[in-house]
């Protein structure tokens, strides 16, 4: 219930309105439940932006750094160290920059 409340208000919060997309700095203020919710929002507007551009399926969605399968947590904290370049990055353009860097992830 404490995250359906969150994501409520945070999208009718007036930044988020304005700017239309959750940041970097959004996601590492919020507790680990909400945080892992927009992450998996981004990671899905991120893959069906690069399916569309490259032509090709994401068969590895979420890897660890050395390119491995992960899971979604250890995914969120990859893009979040190593690809919100500011706290304003848009989420959703780490994953990208991250899916258009590493062909591995891709069929």
């Amino acid at each position: 219930m404490k995250l359906a409340q969150f994501l409520s208000l945070f999208m009718l919060s007036t930044p988020a309105l304005a700017s239309g997309v959750i940041t970097c700095g959004d996601v590492m203020a919020v507790g680990d439940e909400a945080s892992y919710t927009l992450h998996a929002e981004a990671q899905k507007r991120a893959q069906t932006a690069i399916e569309e551009f490259v032509g090709k399926r994401v068969v590895k969605p979420h890897v660890d750094a050395t390119g491995s399968n992960a899971n979604p947590e250890t995914m969120a904290s990859l893009i979040e160290v190593f690809w919100c370049e500011t706290a304003d990055t848009p989420l959703h353009s780490a994953y990208y920059r991250f899916y258009s860097s590493n062909k591995s992830v891709f069929e």
